[in-house]
């Protein structure tokens, strides 16, 4: 009798995950954006392709996997566990969203608005490497 299916360990296919040119290369409408990341588990998977958050993770006690498990309790009823030792994280943990309340969805709603006001007031697009030091 077979048990029941193991949860995966990444959040999406490996293969899945963007380079850093597929990413600067997109280009989004805040119609379209909202469309694609619907649901929670989209939202979710729509980050991990895009590097916001960790596709995969090591339990750093044992150095195992941990995979990714249902938790009612927090904002994406989704977290990490090691099921050598039991150890237990969000999946934002260590990612630009790890000490925010606000839903997933909600920050990059929130950031897309914000960056498209700042394009329309006429402010200068840069990425990190453009900036001068």
């Amino acid at each position: 009798m077979a048990g029941r299916p193991t949860s995966p360990a990444e959040i999406v296919n490996p293969a899945a995950v963007m380079t850093l040119a597929m990413i600067q290369s997109e280009r989004w409408c805040l119609l379209d954006l909202g469309a694609e990341i619907n649901q929670e588990h989209v939202v979710i998977q729509w980050c991990a392709r895009r590097r916001l958050l960790r596709n995969c993770s090591t339990c750093g006690s044992c150095n195992l996997p941990k995979h990714v498990t249902n938790y009612a309790q927090n904002v994406e009823s989704k977290r990490r566990k090691c099921r050598a030792c039991n150890t237990t994280r969000s999946i934002r943990y260590q990612s630009f969203f790890s000490r925010s309340h606000l839903s997933l969805r909600q920050i990059i709603i929130f950031l897309y608005s914000l960056c498209a006001r700042s394009a329309n007031l006429g402010y200068r697009y840069q990425t990190c490497e453009q900036i001068p030091l």
